[in-house]
């Protein structure tokens, strides 16, 4: 007869325990930070700057600016062809036909002065430099004075500089300018015809579109919601708490600059 076999004693199987001795479970603190692959206060921590970093990014794209100019100046000057009646005197006037464009870069879109008109006339009896300039409505009312003649609109230039080589020369004289819309402009003097003329804008675009600019601050909030969804649903709860906090943070911080600035501030204004 044979020998019959003895069972084999089974082998010693270890089993993993909480901190406190319990098994792990799929909701306890073990489970969680294996499946996650960062703590808790990580994730929130993440989550609470969140908020500020991309806020800070989406400000940082919608003021986007770059500064430019535009030039332009007469196509050609004619001799003196008519004259005009302004403050009590007669004064030549030019007809002047400016470059391509430029009816288009005048007046531009700038609610400060941006934009300036040069006239220089240079002669044997002497030289005047003049000038005029202003904003998207025109010519500075703060600086011009306007003269209405025959329903027709003219600005008395600020004379920035004039020499006299002989007696007939009268520094004393002015210079006015009409701007039109058909891309002309006409000057009238009586120190002859104006022998250099530019228009020069100076002003500041932003580098991306203003449909752009319009639906940038609406990723702050829409990207704050997804990120707690997402958190909610991958069970990192901690990520979506964090964001909750900084998002309320982000939105508080400012109102509670503001107020500190108004009621310091306000009453010694």
């Amino acid at each position: 007869m044979t020998e019959e076999q003895q069972p084999k004693a089974p082998e010693p199987v270890l089993i993993r325990t909480g901190n406190d001795g319990a098994l792990p479970t799929s909701n306890s603190p073990v489970n969680t930070v294996r499946r996650n692959g960062l703590p808790p206060s990580s994730l929130f921590l993440i989550g609470l700057l969140l908020p500020l970093f991309l806020g800070i990014i989406i400000l940082m794209v919608v003021g986007q600016t770059h500064g430019h100019s535009v030039l332009h100046g007469p196509v050609y000057t004619p001799a003196s062809a008519s004259s005009v009646d302004l403050d009590d005197e007669t004064y030549q006037t030019y007809d002047i036909t400016m470059t391509g464009g430029f009816s288009d870069h005048y007046p531009p879109e700038c609610h400060q002065n941006c934009w300036e008109f040069l006239v220089e006339v240079r002669t044997e009896q002497g030289e005047v430099e003049a000038a005029v300039w202003g904003y998207e409505v025109g010519p500075s009312l703060n600086s011009f004075q306007p003269y209405e003649e025959s329903g027709n609109e003219w600005y008395m230039m600020a004379h920035r500089h004039c020499e006299s080589y002989t007696p007939e020369f009268d520094c004393d004289g002015k210079t006015f300018i009409k701007i039109n819309s058909n891309g002309t402009v006409n000057i009238a003097t009586n120190h002859g015809r104006p022998t250099f003329i530019e228009y020069a804008y100076f002003g500041v675009q932003h580098s991306i579109s203003d449909e752009v600019r319009t639906i940038a601050p609406f990723m702050w909030p829409i990207s704050l919601f997804a990120g707690i969804a997402w958190g909610y649903k991958t069970d990192r709860k901690p990520f979506a708490y964090g964001l909750m906090t900084g998002g309320v943070a982000s939105l508080l911080l400012p109102a509670a600059v503001f107020l500190f600035v108004v009621i310091t501030i306000g009453p010694t204004v």
